[in-house]
């Protein structure tokens, strides 16, 4: 286990704390969403952060995205699931674990980038026009949508023949 030898001067302290709550989405799968819900529609530079469970075959159908990145991490499950927004004051986190049971979490960090959130769906852009022509491009399969209009992932193929057979 890495430990870090280097003091931190001033650790961010906790401004809120969040349960996640579970939420049903796609087919089967189990949500639970942190940020992204009405007490934190944004955490600039987070739009949304989910942790989800999905056993065979549930999942979640083919949808587009057009505006934002994603980022898919697998844990183990581990029980209770928060989210702890830290203040901006500070020069570094210090994690304590001061009970027998053993301590697992994930930190994540991202610099605020500050840029106005339209959002419809799946699809994230700055403004309301950028959203209109997006919604535009994916009904008529142009501009990255091409392949859109015949495209299915192997796992919606499999989950299609499942159903059928």
């Amino acid at each position: 286990m890495y430990m870090s030898t280097m003091e931190v001067a001033k650790p961010r302290q906790v401004a809120r704390r969040f349960q996640a709550r579970p939420q049903h989405e796609g087919a089967g799968a189990v949500v639970r969403r942190s940020i992204g819900r009405f007490e934190l529609r944004y955490f600039d530079p987070f739009l949304v952060l989910d942790e989800f469970s999905a056993s065979a075959p549930a999942g979640f159908p083919d949808h587009p995205h057009r505006g934002f990145e994603t980022v898919t991490y697998m844990l183990e499950p581990a029980g209770a699931h928060h989210l702890l927004l830290l203040g901006q004051d500070g020069d570094g986190v210090e994690v304590w674990n001061r009970s027998d049971k053993p301590l697992r979490f994930v930190l994540v960090a991202g610099e605020p980038i500050g840029e106005p959130v339209a959002q419809l769906g799946p699809f994230v852009m700055n403004t309301e026009e950028e959203i209109d022509a997006t919604v535009n491009d994916f009904e008529y399969f142009i501009n990255g949508f091409e392949k859109a209009k015949h495209w299915k992932s192997q796992a919606m193929i499999a989950l299609e023949l499942e159903y059928v057979g």
